[in-house]
C-alpha cells in the first residue's frame, strides 16, 4: 500500500522551485514526515562528436566553486524536454 497523505503545507516558494511538507500515513499506522521540492524539470546534454565532448565551466554557489559540467538547463514553462535541450546548446 503507498503512503497516504494526511497533511500538506508549502513551507517555500522561490524562483526555481517549492518546498512541500507532507505528513503522510505508513501502512503500519504510523506517520512520518517528507520534504518534497517541487521543481519545472531540467535537461542535461551530452553533446559528443565522437571526438570531443562539449563542457561548459560555471560558477555554482552550492560548492562554492566553478565546476566543469556538461550542458544543462531548467525547463521553462510549456517548453519540452527538448526545446530546453536545444536552447542550452
Amino acid at each position: 500500500m503507498p503512503e497516504r497523505t494526511v497533511s500538506s503545507r508549502r513551507a517555500f516558494t522561490g524562483r526555481l522551485l517549492s518546498l512541500r511538507i507532507d505528513e503522510v500515513a505508513l501502512e503500519s499506522g504510523r506517520r512520518a514526515t517528507r520534504e518534497v521540492v517541487e521543481h519545472p524539470g531540467a535537461v542535461a546534454i551530452l553533446a559528443w562528436d565522437g571526438e570531443r565532448l562539449a563542457a561548459v565551466r560555471q560558477w555554482r554557489q552550492a560548492a562554492a566553486a566553478e565546476l566543469l559540467e556538461i550542458p544543462a538547463g531548467t525547463r521553462e514553462p510549456g517548453e519540452s524536454p527538448q526545446e530546453t535541450a536545444q536552447r542550452e546548446l
